[in-house]
């Protein structure tokens, strides 16, 4: 919140309550956001990682009729759960659909009717959010002007809906604008959940602006698909959809067939071994993609390609025996040309001598059991091997019931094979905690703990504070009526990280942070009360400084004609 505009806390030091005082606050509200202030609404809530968010159509200025398809991207490096869009400031907030097709929101849009908005500049606001429920916002000004102007049609004439298509497709479109055809500025088609494609112009005529899409259906699997048309005349988009059955024939194709040549059935091995596999395919052996193998039950491996000749596709996988018990393993290979699939199995015996193996030590230096500790905490190891201290391959630590964590090296001896790691006991709360530490040579693991008593000063929260400033408690209200929030945290207003109103026992909507000075950090929410019956209802507000909260309630009488 530090990035509030605090230039600003000389407007609004009075918050008054009359029709004046709110009007000039909602306008400077209003101004903000289209001066581009918007970006102090992409802080991260709930965490320091945030996803990306990025609006690709409309561009910033363009002007917009009828019914507009805003688009955009989104990624994060943990997850995106989903985008919402707004277009009054975040007072209300609407579902986008993913299009990504798998589940990423990569790309993600959202079908806006402009007539229901006057005409006029208006800001569009996306919103991506991840597990960690942290989030950003993008935001994109546009020209909305629906007078004069009628939005396009666009039509698929071929293929037929319903129709069985296979090999190249000429898909034929058929775009017209009461406005005058020539108004055609584009059309797009895109196959299923896929990407938008630009068609090439082809004619113009008093019916039709034509154009014209190849579309190579064998990229596709055999079934029913979805095509989709989208035109422009630059001011609104029209679009409709099709389907149809994609039937593509596949030559006749001989299955492949798989051999393992080495190690040889019923054989004993030991160590690492090398397993050879013969793939041949009657219609040429370039046509193996791929060789598989996997030992028991375990998972499958790619094996890499060896040669080709005229006998088979050679491809090899090492095996290290070691990691298996002694006894008859299972040596599985699969093949496909792409259509269809071989395997085959053999079985051979594993032998290795075992060489005694000592388990190793560990012991936790430094803190000692019982010590008390608090800030930064350097966690001093030392794990020894009787088999040799640099046998020791890792050592990791955690605390209490938590992760493990790798542990650093830092130096070997003949004593110990020595070890750290620095844990910040301020993330944990005051009080006993274990700390536990094991190491492994490889082969078998050691392990310790102790307890330490862990004792940080605290840094003393305030919880916030928090008012409804407009309307007053018993106010006559009706229409659409601004909700002015006042929260204050005497740790500094700006830490205030949320606030948020509802109406009686209903959802809690997020307000839209204004401004923020010495007294207060003000946010505001609309609330449209013709959507509620007439008489007393509930205002709730509540904030948060993101330790703690405050809430603040009053009643108003709605009075709508």
């Amino acid at each position: 919140m530090g990035e509030k505009m605090q230039g600003e806390k000389q407007v609004g030091t009075r918050f008054g309550l009359g029709s004046k005082s709110r009007v000039l606050v909602w306008l400077v509200a209003i101004a903000a956001v289209s001066a581009g202030m918007v970006a102090a609404f992409s802080l991260p809530v709930g965490g320091t990682h945030k996803p990306t968010i990025e609006i690709t159509y409309p561009l910033d200025g363009a002007v917009v009729s009828g019914m507009v398809v805003i688009e955009g991207t989104a990624s994060d490096d943990i997850q995106v759960l989903g985008v919402k869009v707004s277009f009054d400031l975040g007072a209300t907030w609407f579902d986008a659909i993913d299009t990504s097709g798998d589940g990423s929101w990569s790309t993600w849009a959202y079908e806006w009717d402009t007539t229901k908005y006057p005409n006029g500049q208006q800001s569009i606001l996306a919103k991506a959010w991840n597990a960690h429920d942290g989030h950003s916002m993008a935001d994109r000004r546009v020209i909305i002007h629906n007078e004069g102007n009628h939005p396009p049609h666009v039509k698929i004439i071929e293929p037929k809906h319903g129709s069985t298509v296979s090999g190249v497709v000429k898909i034929l479109l058929c775009a017209w604008d009461e406005d005058g055809n020539d108004d055609i500025e584009k059309v797009y088609v895109k196959i299923d959940v896929g990407d938008w494609h630009e068609a090439t112009f082809k004619e113009i005529n008093k019916e039709c602006s034509w154009w014209v899409f190849e579309w190579d259906s064998t990229k596709v699997d055999n079934g029913w698909h979805k095509i989709c048309t989208k035109a422009t005349d630059g001011k609104a988009w029209g679009d409709s959809c099709i389907s149809v059955f994609v039937h593509n024939g596949h030559p006749e194709n001989h299955p492949p067939h798989i051999k393992i040549l080495k190690p040889e059935a019923g054989t004993t091995v030991h160590g690492v071994v090398q397993i050879l596999v013969c793939a041949w395919d009657l219609d040429g052996n370039d046509d193996i993609d791929q060789v598989w193998v996997r030992i028991d039950s375990g998972e499958w491996l790619k094996a890499h390609k060896v040669e080709v000749n005229k006998e088979c596709s050679y491809w090899a996988l090492e095996w290290d025996t070691t990691k298996y018990d002694n006894g008859w393993h299972k040596i599985c290979a699969k093949t496909t040309d792409g259509i269809a699939w071989a395997d085959t199995c053999i079985e051979v015996q594993v032998h290795n001598e075992k060489e005694e193996n000592h388990p190793p030590h560990v012991k936790i230096q430094e803190p000692l059991n019982g010590e008390t500790v608090h800030g930064l905490v350097t966690i001093h190891l030392c794990a020894w091997d009787a088999d040799g201290n640099d046998e020791i391959e890792g050592v990791f630590v955690r605390i209490d019931g938590g992760d493990w964590h790798k542990a650093d090296f830092l130096k070997v001896n003949a004593e110990c094979s020595f070890w750290s790691f620095e844990w910040d006991t301020t993330k944990v709360e005051n009080g006993w905690h274990k700390i536990c530490a094991k190491a492994t040579d490889g082969k078998a693991w050691a392990d310790t703990c102790i307890e330490v008593y862990v004792h940080n000063k605290d840094d003393t929260n305030h919880p916030p504070g928090v008012k409804i400033h407009e309307p007053v408690d018993g106010e006559d209200v009706h229409g659409v009526i601004p909700i002015f929030v006042c929260a204050w945290d005497p740790d500094g207003n700006d830490d205030i990280r949320e606030v948020f109103v509802r109406i009686d026992a209903g959802d809690w909507h997020e307000a839209t942070w204004v401004l923020t000075n010495a007294e207060c950090s003000l946010w505001v929410l609309e609330w449209d009360t013709t959507t509620v019956e007439n008489g007393w209802h509930k205002i709730c507000t509540k904030a948060t400084d993101g330790k703690a909260w405050a809430d603040d309630c009053i009643e108003v009488y709605v009075h709508n004609p």
